[in-house]
């Protein structure tokens, strides 16, 4: 997907989750996130906050930086966007402004959609990276750090960035539009 705001008539939605359609949607100023924890049927699926912060028992973590990453079109998979500053919740959340839960949720303004041409950042699969979940935890179930070389990349890409936040993009598309 191109644009993470809900399907476009030009784009064919290759294997993406309804709720991560519209993971960059601006609603209000905010974004709202999805990714779907893996469970083995008995318990509820949510996301493990001990292993974003080793030994949270809390309900929601705020502060963190959470990385979307999605399979290219031609293979691979890449990093596709990220929240800074944003609240991970342990069990989904919803709300009027988005039909779908979410596990994650920032202003709008600490919200970067990567442009489809630029999203350089490839992620391995595999043993160490992404496996069967979409989701990639810091730290392993003991609390001990896991040893991924290319984390330490991603978080370089992202703090280097030139890609605008949708807040002030949506804010420069509409003032070249004439809109207030």
């Amino acid at each position: 997907m191109r644009w993470y705001a809900g399907p476009k008539p030009d784009e064919i939605a290759y294997a993406v989750p309804l709720q991560e359609m519209e993971n960059f949607k601006n609603i209000d100023r905010h974004v709202y996130g999805f990714a779907q924890p893996v469970t083995n049927g008995r318990y509820r699926a949510t996301i493990k906050l001990e292993r974003i912060i080793p030994g949270c028992s809390r309900d929601d973590l705020a502060g963190v930086t959470v990385v979307f990453v999605a399979r290219a079109p031609r293979g691979g998979q890449r990093v596709v966007g990220w929240y800074r500053d944003a609240v991970v919740h342990r069990m989904p959340q919803s709300t009027s402004a988005r039909k779908y839960e979410y596990y994650f949720a920032t202003r709008a303004d600490d919200a970067v959609l990567v442009p489809e041409k630029a999203r350089t950042c490839i992620i391995p699969a595999g043993l160490g990276a992404f496996g069967k979940s979409n989701l990639w935890y810091m730290y392993e179930k003991t609390g001990a750090a896991k040893n991924a070389l290319w984390a330490p990349e991603v978080v370089k890409y992202i703090r280097d960035s030139r890609h605008e936040s949708l807040g002030k993009s949506s804010v420069e598309s509409n003032r070249r539009r004439g809109v207030q």
